[in-house]
């Protein structure tokens, strides 16, 4: 018995079909995966300008500078938390005694 075979044009449409599958599956992952675009504004783009401007840097000694303990007062005033009294400078820290503190000495004994 004799085996019929498949004409050429029928083997070209499958491997055509089977090509367009993967085209379209390929298509479908690629639009999924693929990242999305991200506006920037237009004055984000802009260069930036390289000078210094020397009014603003003379303005920044003028400035007031605040201490680390009037920081935590501004911070409190500013959230409404009630203070002993908000004008009044931090308290110093305790000072270091200047007596040496009493300290055990050890004698090297003799051994027998």
């Amino acid at each position: 018995m004799k085996k019929d075979k498949l004409p050429s044009i029928i083997i070209l449409l499958i491997l055509s079909l089977i090509t367009a599958l993967f085209w379209v599956v390929f298509s479908v992952y690629r639009a999924f995966t693929k990242p999305v675009a991200v506006d920037i504004p237009a004055e984000v783009l802009e260069p930036l300008n390289p000078t210094l401007d020397a009014n603003t840097l003379s303005n920044l000694d003028k400035r007031l500078y605040i201490e680390e303990g009037e920081i935590q007062t501004a911070q409190a005033i500013a959230t409404g938390e009630a203070t002993s009294s908000p004008t009044s400078p931090p308290s110093p820290p305790p000072e270091e005694s200047t007596s040496p503190s009493p300290t055990a000495e050890v004698s090297p004994t003799a051994t027998p």
